[in-house]
């Protein structure tokens, strides 16, 4: 099963968490995903927005702690740092707007915080 899916329609990139069964806690394989999906995004040029989000029932519970200690993020292409970095940079340049569709269980996600917030992206690019 993938846990990371992505579509594009009608110029809205959608990237949806699709790891219920342990509430969508990301995995370095799932950050690794979600790099690609970004990095295809940007390098998209029909992509005017993309949305990011989980199942109805839970948005993301955070990192995989036992993944983490298991594969901790060492070097700068660490799957954590190739979302990470281009995501941060990518917002902070505007380059598209930006949706975090949260529902259920969704506590401020790190990555979330520093993908998509007013302090890298103004307001009327980024809705969380």
């Amino acid at each position: 099963m993938n846990e990371i899916l992505s579509d594009n329609a009608a110029g809205v990139m959608t990237i949806t968490l699709n790891r219920v069964d342990k509430k969508n806690a990301i995995t370095a394989a799932m950050y690794g995903a979600l790099a690609d999906a970004m990095a295809n995004a940007e390098a998209d040029s029909s992509v005017r927005a993309i949305v990011l989000q989980g199942h109805e029932t839970v948005f993301c519970a955070g990192n995989d702690i036992a993944d983490f200690l298991n594969n901790p993020p060492a070097t700068p292409d660490s799957p954590v740092f190739r979302f990470c970095v281009p995501s941060v940079r990518a917002a902070s340049r505007c380059w598209r707007g930006c949706v975090v569709r949260r529902s259920g269980l969704a506590p401020r996600c790190c990555f979330i915080a520093t993908w998509c917030t007013p302090a890298t992206t103004p307001r009327s690019r980024c809705r969380l």
